[in-house]
């Protein structure tokens, strides 16, 4: 018998998307699995829309609706909930790919004790132009190199392509007073502390939504450089991961100088370039920032 998989879907006022990513699970070639629905307090027709599926399989799927409190908690409420071995964290506007589990239990074959695979993915924007996104360079077998080389941006990971065992949700959880980014500390702790291996082929197809990166911001301007203090956290990292701290704040504020810029906030931009700067002298050396900030000065 294979080991449960756990598939958990947070969701807020999704109802328009999250049939599509429900239909995409159940047409797994796989009995093992659950499906958790983690209504994060919607507001639309998301509860009717989930209702019949819940009706029609109720073996594999559970609804479970909470109080508005972002996505982070409810992921941790679909980790406390779930009854697998391994987890799925798959966004409400995404899908999975045929043959998804497949591929992640084909690697759990191989690799048994293994607490977390990372898997490509492919993307489709607003005109249905879809890019492939293969997970090509293979995770180091250290620790240290996968940790600061995912906070560099040497690669990307993103929750519908990763599969988590479960005794990774004793120890880390994710963050609940941030709403955007929060996923990067866990994907960075996991790093530092599990074990962890790469495959190719992508396993999930990503949607790319026009009016998200507006919203996105608002988000991550709340977040701030708070996120550096999640993800460096004494509590669970050794002491030498801590080396990395520095340059990861230039890195964080690199991404809100980024964002901002893009936003069109330009006295935003140029602050944070500045202390990115101060945070990090090497920023000054990643030309494509340089020449957006002297834009901005010139705007």
């Amino acid at each position: 018998m294979h080991s449960l998989l756990s598939i958990i879907i947070p969701t807020y006022n999704y109802g328009f998307h999250i049939a599509d990513a429900m239909e995409s699970v159940l047409a797994q070639h796989d009995a093992e699995f659950e499906l958790l629905i983690i209504d994060d307090g919607s507001t639309d027709n998301t509860e009717t829309v989930v209702r019949p599926y819940v009706k029609k399989y109720p073996s594999f799927i559970r609804y479970i609706k909470k109080n508005n409190g972002g996505p982070g908690s409810a992921r941790n409420l679909g980790a406390r909930e779930a009854k697998g071995n391994y987890f799925i964290f798959l966004d409400a506007d995404d899908t999975l790919l045929k043959n998804a589990f497949v591929i992640f239990r084909q690697a759990l074959k191989k690799n048994p004790h293994v607490d977390f695979i990372a898997a490509g993915h492919s993307s489709i924007d607003d005109k249905k132009h879809i890019k492939l996104h293969p997970f090509i360079k293979p995770l180091y077998p250290q620790a240290e190199q996968n940790f600061i080389g995912y906070l560099r941006k040497e690669f990307s990971l993103t929750p519908g392509s990763c599969l988590f065992h479960r005794r990774i949700f004793n120890k880390l959880h994710y963050p609940e007073n941030v709403r955007s980014s929060e996923d990067l500390s866990v994907f960075a702790q996991t790093l530092a502390l599990y074990q962890c291996i790469s495959i190719p082929e992508p396993v999930v197809l990503m949607y790319k939504h026009p009016d998200s990166l507006r919203h996105h911001f608002d988000y991550q301007k709340a977040a701030g450089t708070h996120i550096v203090d999640l993800i460096f956290d004494r509590s669970l990292l050794p002491d030498r991961f801590f080396k990395f701290r520095q340059e990861y704040l230039g890195i964080r504020l690199l991404s809100l100088f980024r964002n901002a810029y893009f936003n069109k906030e330009y006295r935003a931009a140029k602050t944070y370039y500045w202390q990115a700067l101060k945070a990090y002298p090497n920023a000054v050396l990643k030309l494509p920032y340089l020449r957006k900030y002297l834009r901005c000065v010139f705007a």
